[in-house]
């Protein structure tokens, strides 16, 4: 059993490695990197996001439903499920001499898209999968905004010179 001292410096060291990540990534890249994998290969991009946030998520809960798991596993298999966007990607591909551009548009094209899909479907597949928590979609959804979103956004503000310069053009 893990003492609520080491909680607590696991907690804070991640989320301070959540805030650094989400304030690197934005100061790395422009809002133009995330239309990149969008706009020449939108069906690659839609059939990507398509199973990360329909097909894996549906074999999980389908899983969830008959495997008999802890409710905390089940929510932490949850929560894995709908996001999407792990932020070392573009690092694997770098290493695999692959399109790293292409890499880090996916991640933040998928990142942004787990803010909206997170809140509102982690409630849903919680109760079908009977974890017997309740949570409301702010309370999933804060923490996204302050930890990661703000933190992005005022990366690509620095990035781009001024905040008004955050556009899709």
């Amino acid at each position: 059993m893990v003492s609520d001292e080491v909680f607590a410096v696991i907690a804070t060291f991640g989320l301070i490695f959540v805030i650094c990540s989400s304030l690197s990534y934005g100061l790395a890249n422009t809002v133009r990197v995330y239309r990149a994998p969008v706009t020449p290969h939108r069906w690659h991009a839609i059939g990507i996001a398509l199973a990360d946030f329909i097909v894996i998520p549906a074999v999980i809960i389908g899983l969830l439903a008959i495997i008999p798991f802890d409710p905390q596993i089940k929510l932490a298999f949850l929560v894995l499920a709908l996001c999407a966007g792990a932020p070392f990607i573009p690092a694997l591909v770098k290493v695999a001499k692959g399109d790293v551009l292409y890499a880090a548009g996916m991640v933040g094209f998928l990142t942004v898209i787990s803010w909206v899909v997170l809140p509102l479907l982690l409630p849903i597949a919680m109760s079908a999968t009977g974890t017997g928590v309740t949570v409301s979609a702010w309370l999933v959804l804060w923490p996204l905004l302050a930890f990661m979103a703000i933190p992005m956004v005022v990366g690509l503000s620095v990035t781009r010179g001024s905040p008004s310069s955050l556009s899709w053009a």
